[in-house]
């Protein structure tokens, strides 16, 4: 019994000692990142207003490669105060997608998200989530990709109910 237990040990450090110069535990991994704040302000024909700041981040976690990079996951953040005297601003948060710095297309869209777990200034912006998904993707070094999301306040009553803003980062490293 004791012999096959050494054996199974002594086969796991030589298959740690091989993957390590396989570069199989070499893996060096980075981050994109960005973050933007915008203020929007709302007016109504009787005199109401409203005020509301954003805070937004998007977070690409990646590994370098020789030509080609793997990005691992994203992570979308956004939170906001408020401070109105009619209707209660409401924002919204779209998905992240990859598009073309380019064009703009939307060359990625990511189906799966999972709420995650933030950390931000409450006594700033009271309101705040986030979520992260981690489908995997790879592109060149010299990519037109950019990752991000965009997001909406609305305010109804108001003499331009929507405004839109959003965040987003180059995916290219090169």
């Amino acid at each position: 019994m004791k012999t096959k237990l050494k054996k199974a040990v002594l086969y796991l450090l030589c298959l740690s000692f091989v993957l390590s110069f396989a570069g199989g535990m070499n893996a060096e991994a980075a981050t994109k990142r960005k973050e933007a704040t915008k203020s929007f302000f709302f007016t109504t024909p009787r005199g109401q207003t409203a005020a509301v700041n954003v805070f937004a981040t998007i977070t690409e976690t990646y590994t370098k490669g020789t030509t080609k990079n793997k990005f691992t996951k994203r992570d979308c953040f956004l939170a906001y105060s408020a401070a109105y005297s009619g209707s209660k601003p409401k924002v919204t948060r779209t998905a992240g997608v990859h598009r073309s710095i380019k064009t703009g297309e939307v060359k990625k869209n990511f189906k799966k998200w999972t709420k995650g777990t933030y950390l931000w200034d409450v006594a700033k912006y009271p309101y705040g989530s986030g979520s992260y998904n981690s489908t995997s993707v790879s592109y060149k070094k010299s990519t037109d990709r950019k990752s991000g999301f965009s997001y909406s306040v609305y305010c109804a009553d108001s003499l331009i109910p929507t405004q839109t803003g959003s965040v987003y980062v180059s995916l290219k490293t090169k």
